[in-house]
Formats: C-alpha cells, sequence, structure tokens
C-alpha cells in the first residue's frame, strides 16, 4: 500500500464534528446509497465521539462514530464503531483502515475490551482483516444486507 498523503485526523463531539462528518455522510450514505437523512442521522450522534480525516486543504474525505455500547453486568466494556464512510475517490487507499485504527485506539484507551460493528456485507472482508469476526446475526438496513462482527481487544492481533 502506498503512503497516505498529509492528512489529519481530528476527534471530538458532534457540536463540533458535526459539519465536517455530515458531508461525508450525505455524499456517501445519502445520495450513493439512497437512504435519507431521516435514517441517516439519528439520536446516536449526539452521544458518540466522532472522527474526521482532512487533508491538508481542508477537504474531509472520511468519517466513523465510536459508541458506548450498553452490556449486562457480566460482559466486557464494549464500544459501536459505525458510519464508517470514505468519500469514493478516496477507498481503496487506506483511510477506512486509518478510521478503524485510531478508534480501535481510543475504545482501548477508555477501557474497551472488544468492539461491534454493523458491516455492509460487501465490506465484512475489509473488517475481517482487521480481525474482526463476523457473527451469526444478520440485518437488512436501508435494503441492504448488514452483518454484525466483533473484534476482541484482549487477543493479541
Amino acid at each position: 500500500m502506498k503512503p497516505l498523503p498529509d492528512h489529519e485526523c481530528q476527534l471530538g463531539g458532534w457540536f463540533v464534528m458535526r459539519q465536517a462528518a455530515m458531508q461525508v455522510r450525505d455524499a456517501v450514505f445519502v445520495q450513493e446509497q439512497g437512504f435519507t437523512p431521516q435514517e441517516e442521522y439519528d439520536e446516536l450522534d449526539a452521544d458518540a465521539l466522532h472522527m474526521v480525516i482532512r487533508l491538508p486543504d481542508g477537504a474531509v474525505i472520511a468519517t466513523a462514530r465510536l459508541l458506548q455500547e450498553p452490556v449486562a453486568a457480566d460482559e466486557p466494556p464494549t464500544g459501536r464503531i459505525g458510519r464508517v464512510a470514505v468519500l469514493k475517490e478516496w477507498r481503496g487507499q487506506g483511510w477506512g483502515r486509518m478510521l478503524l485504527l485510531v478508534l480501535q485506539d481510543e475504545a482501548q484507551q477508555r477501557g474497551d475490551q472488544r468492539l461491534v460493528l454493523g458491516a455492509q456485507q460487501v465490506a465484512a472482508p475489509f473488517y475481517a482483516r482487521l480481525g474482526y469476526q463476523p457473527t451469526p446475526y444478520t440485518y437488512d438496513e436501508g435494503g441492504i444486507p448488514h452483518v454484525q462482527m466483533v473484534l476482541d481487544m484482549t487477543k493479541p492481533s
């Protein structure tokens, strides 16, 4: 994989990151994949840690969010990564991997022992290369088949 060009990874709450994250999510999920804005944006955005990747010219090319997953008392602390999006012209260059690795590090620093995510089935091999394991739970979201995947962060990668 070729080295990524200069960029800046920014993390923050929805109030700070909203405009930048929406640029990418609108392009990918609303315009490209046909979700309505009402389907794309939810109450979880306000509670999430959002990440965007910017190029030196200020262009935002990728985004994702990290949530704290509610779990039973006997389950390990778990985070949920979602709304992973990279603009079409920037895909396949390592930006999605960077989003995941930075958010995985953030989750580990706050004490999460595992991460879950809902992967579009066409993207499941990408997540599998990063160590995420598919679960039997599959579902349809907006006409797109998804599979829930889990990363155990207590195991060496």
